[in-house]
Formats: structure tokens, sequence, C-alpha cells
């Protein structure tokens, strides 16, 4: 019987492999599989189900040999924090039996991250973005409260994160329905501080 993945593999026109083996319902991991149908681990992919305390459930695409870094799914997918589902919801919220649950043609319309790619480059992104607004802040604030390595690291975690939910809200278009509301909404503003011709703000940047 063909799964939903394989009917759309076949829309699409792709060449494909179907690799069968035992399945154990005591041992579905994904090390087990890869060594069961030959594979390296790392080109055995599990799907895992999470839920965001924002966006609700999502799908995490891991290689059989790679953990599940929450953290940075929580950053990359919008949500302050995200959990394992409990294996009794996992067949209610996806339609899908444990072992057997994947993202490719769902049932169900969930998003779905490879973790993998998403762990590394978010976080070499992530790090990048963080140190340059640290810099701009220290050179552009002369206030004591700035001047404390441990004030200046929090202040910059706190304003980088409510940042990174602005756009995980315009990515969604919940700010009238624009992906470039507070672009547009800046540009307003701006012109309107050049008609008045107000002089410098005092913080180092000028209008």
């Amino acid at each position: 019987m063909k799964t939903n993945a394989a009917r759309l593999l076949d829309k699409l026109g792709i060449s494909y492999q179907i690799l069968s083996y035992e399945v154990d319902p005591d041992d579905l991991a994904a090390l087990s599989t890869a060594h069961k149908v030959g594979l390296p681990p790392e080109q055995v992919f599990k799907t895992l189900v999470v839920k965001g305390d924002t966006t609700g459930i999502c799908f995490a695409v891991v290689p059989g040999n790679a953990q599940l870094d929450l953290k940075a799914l929580a950053w990359i997918s919008g949500n302050r924090k995200v959990e394992i589902v409990a294996l009794k919801e996992v067949q209610p919220l996806t339609g899908y039996i444990r072992g057997g649950v994947t993202a490719l043609a769902s049932k169900k319309d969930c998003e779905a991250f490879d973790v993998e790619k998403l762990t590394k480059e978010f976080y070499r992104g992530y790090r990048e973005i963080f140190e340059e607004l640290q810099r701009v802040i220290k050179a552009n604030n002369q206030h004591s409260y700035f001047t404390d390595s441990n004030r200046l690291h929090q202040f910059s975690q706190r304003l980088l994160g409510r940042i990174m939910f602005l756009y995980f809200l315009l990515k969604k278009e919940f700010l009238a329905g624009d992906r470039n509301f507070l672009k547009t909404q800046y540009n307003k503003l701006r012109l309107s501080l050049k008609l008045l011709k107000l002089p410098s703000c005092g913080c180092g940047y000028r209008w």
C-alpha cells in the first residue's frame, strides 16, 4: 500500500526506492532502523512531533544520530518554548501511529524544520547578529548600565528576542496582513521627522 509521501513523489515525477524491514514495536529508534536497512544513521531521519506555546504543532526532522535542540527550534519557529509531544497524543494530533510520522505529504498541515541545518545556520547567524547588536548598543549609549558586560548581555538578549518575535508576527502576517508592516511604519515616521526637521535624538543616531 502506498503512503501519501509515495503518491506525492509519483505526482512530481521523482524517482525513489522503498526499503522494507521488519518492524519491532518495542524498538522504533532511528539507529535501529538504519542498521536494518543498511544505511548510515545520518541518512535515516526521524520525525519528531513538537508543540510550541505560540505556533502549536510542528515537525522536527532530525538525523538518526542527532538530538533535537529544543531551544534552537523555539527561536527559529517563533516560540518562547517548545516541547516534545507525549506519545499518546501523536496519533490524535497527526493522524499517524508512533514510528510512522512523516513531514512529507503529511495528513495535517504542520510546519516542518530540518533541525541539523537549522541548528548550525541559526547559531552561526544568531551569534554574529548578537555580537554586532552588543557592539552598537555599547557604542551609542554612555549610560553606566551598559558598562556592565552582564547587563549588556541580558539587555541585548531580551531586545533580540523581542525583535525575533516581531519577525514571527510579520512572517505570519499578523500585523495588518502586511509582511513589510514595520518597515512601512518606520519609513512613515522617518519621513515625518524629516519634514519636522527634528535634531539628533541624542543617542548617537540622526533621523
